[in-house]
């Protein structure tokens, strides 16, 4: 793949502040609602913002974290609370309507950043004008965030991430920081089905011409599990998938050939007993990470 030039290592750098987004709603474990919001603390470059949306009432553990975290004033902190669960898009929506700043960082609940991911990806995007969403590698994990799992990789440059796009959901949307005018542009996160919303935000900021870049390196850790897995299998998931794809072809995102060729592929995930679902996966991902590093 030809790489862009004009993507540097951020030494040319103005003076952008950022607002960091993350959204959590009842059923968030409150224990790693404290591991996320610790992992922005001791970051190497702080967010100059903190907004966090509580989408509906939220468990009594998760408002004392989250009371503790504003009292510390590690900085200055938005706490939202929504009268009533709105979904992830549109809880994101309203943390970045909410934020001051020009760039804006999302992150999960659950998540743990990289001490360096907020100091990796904005100086990225402070260096390059022509960048608009900067994304990273994530390394996952089970149980404890030692037992590191897998990679899912994401090609560098912005020709190839869009190109991959139209078949799979290459930008881990957590480790997102993007130019505030860019969502104004495409209009936010859509509101279309919580499992797609950011892939669908990805794809429309791409129809705008906005631009992307990865850095090619984990910045950020995601906690999996059997359960997890286990929710992504079956009918239900797959009519998802199908409704989603369908939105892709009449929004213009790809043509029905690709979308149905998908939709085989995301067949034989949803439907094949687990061990040939997580075959395909570590082969997808073995192959992707080949064609990365060529």
């Amino acid at each position: 793949m030809k790489k862009n030039k004009n993507i540097i290592s951020g030494t040319k750098s103005t003076n952008l502040k950022l607002s960091l987004v993350m959204s959590t709603y009842v059923n968030d474990n409150s224990v790693w609602l404290k591991d996320a919001l610790q992992s922005i603390a001791i970051q190497t470059k702080l967010p100059d913002e903190i907004v966090i949306v509580c989408d509906g009432p939220i468990s009594i553990d998760s408002e004392n974290i989250i009371r503790e975290f504003v009292e510390k004033k590690i900085r200055p902190t938005i706490v939202l609370k929504l009268p009533y669960n709105l979904g992830r898009g549109a809880a994101r929506n309203r943390g970045v309507e909410a934020a001051s700043h020009e760039l804006i960082g999302i992150m999960d609940s659950d998540d743990i950043m990289k001490p360096d991911r907020i100091k990796d990806q904005s100086i990225i995007l402070m260096g390059n004008k022509e960048v608009d969403l900067v994304c990273a590698l994530v390394e996952e994990f089970e149980g404890d965030p030692s037992n590191i799992v897998s990679i899912k990789y994401c090609a560098e440059y912005n020709e190839q991430i869009v190109k991959d796009l139209k078949f799979s959901c290459c930008i881990s949307n957590p480790t997102i920081i993007f130019r505030k005018y860019a969502w104004t542009e495409c209009g936010g996160f859509p509101n279309f089905r919580e499992a797609n919303e950011d892939y669908l935000f990805f794809l429309r900021l791409s129809s705008y011409g906005k631009k992307f870049y990865c850095v090619q390196k984990p910045l950020l850790m995601v906690r999996i599990s059997e359960g997890q897995k286990q929710r992504r299998r079956g009918f239900v998931p797959f009519m998802d998938d199908v409704r989603f794809r369908i939105k892709t072809v009449q929004e213009g995102h790809q043509n029905i050939l690709q979308a149905i060729f998908v939709l085989l592929l995301i067949a034989v995930r949803r439907f094949a007993p687990a061990f040939i679902g997580d075959y395909m996966q570590k082969t997808w991902r073995r192959v992707r990470s080949n064609n990365i590093k060529k």
